[in-house]
């Protein structure tokens, strides 16, 4: 791991914020406005650690803007005013969206998934004949407040390509299918784990290579939920989980254009197909059976938590059982 750094200067968040004791009217409001006033503090500390990081390779800072986020990170872009300098690529940093101490050891797990991960595909060719497959590279980690820095592969995250109409995700489809496949087999086979999250958000395909992002089970990660007891079947839970993700987001995410929905579930499912028929020394029928068997045993769980109050989701169960009639017509 790469050595992590204190910027001097540099004033870190507190770790927690302390719920007031008085509870006299307006404490609630107190208290919000508290947590608000910490997360913008990690914020600001985090682009001043990446800012000093970057200056000392001799780049300085343009701006920032918010690519991702999520339950447990965001994803900030850095665009710097010394491009030639990295050839055209562009840093990212990612930080906590809470300093708990969980959050920031989640963090931890995904910067040392993310070294092994590049360390693995910088020292192997891997892909297809089209498109070699990269990994982000990992910079640095801040070891107190868990945000670390990157630099990223050149290219567009698959998903916004669906926006474009100059490029037809549909036409590279087979040698999309053929780089991820070699990439998880040599993902599976060095570090037996799932991915966990693997989907179009974390595709990025550029001039002949593809990155493979955000690799390793975060355990803060909420898609990543626990494989079948006994289970070594890796590419029948990452698919199940990529394919109940997208349609449970068409069902869900009203605000984002219909159009658009319907064009990630239908490359998605092009790209879940392919690699189940690429799957190795195995049938179509037996890929199929595996993923249907991690979709029940979600369905069995979320029916559960419904009985139990445990959670309060009218989309989850809908969307499993959209995924499994999906499944169906996949390998029809």
């Amino acid at each position: 791991m790469v050595a992590p750094h204190a910027s001097a200067g540099l004033r870190r968040p507190a770790g927690r914020v302390e719920r007031p004791k008085s509870s006299t009217h307006g404490a609630s409001g107190r208290v919000e406005d508290a947590v608000a006033h910490a997360h913008v503090s990690a914020l600001e500390f985090a682009k001043g650690w990446a800012e000093a990081r970057l200056a000392r390779m001799g780049l300085s800072v343009g701006s920032f803007s918010s690519v991702s986020g999520g339950n447990t990170s965001i994803t900030l872009a850095i665009e710097t005013t010394d491009l030639a300098v990295v050839d055209g690529s562009r840093f990212f940093l990612k930080i906590p969206q809470h300093q708990q101490p969980e959050l920031i050891r989640a963090m931890h797990v995904d910067f040392v998934a993310l070294q092994e991960w590049h360390s693995l595909l910088a020292a192997q060719r891997i892909g297809s004949s089209g498109l070699r497959v990269l990994a982000p590279e990992p910079v640095s980690i801040d070891e107190e407040s868990g945000c670390y820095l990157m630099r990223g592969c050149r290219g567009t995250p698959a998903n916004e390509l669906l926006n474009s109409k100059k490029h037809s995700f549909v036409r590279e489809a087979d040698s999309v299918v053929e780089a991820l496949s070699a990439a998880l087999h040599a993902y599976y086979s060095t570090y037996s784990r799932a991915h966990g999250d693997l989907g179009l958000h974390n595709l990025v395909v550029g001039e002949g290579q593809m990155c493979l992002l955000d690799p390793g089970p975060s355990p803060a990660h909420p898609s990543r939920v626990e494989m079948l007891p006994g289970s070594d079947d890796l590419l029948a839970f990452d698919l199940a989980n990529w394919l109940f993700v997208v349609v449970y987001k068409r069902v869900r995410m009203t605000f984002r254009s219909p159009i658009i929905r319907w064009r990630e579930l239908v490359h998605s499912c092009i790209l879940i197909r392919g690699l189940m028929n690429e799957a190795e020394t195995r049938d179509l029928d037996d890929v199929r059976a595996a993923v249907m068997a991690h979709l029940s045993v979600r369905r069995r769980r979320a029916l559960a938590e419904r009985r139990l109050h445990v959670v309060n989701d009218v989309v989850g169960l809908p969307a499993l059982w959209q995924a499994r009639r999906i499944l169906r017509t996949l390998t029809q």
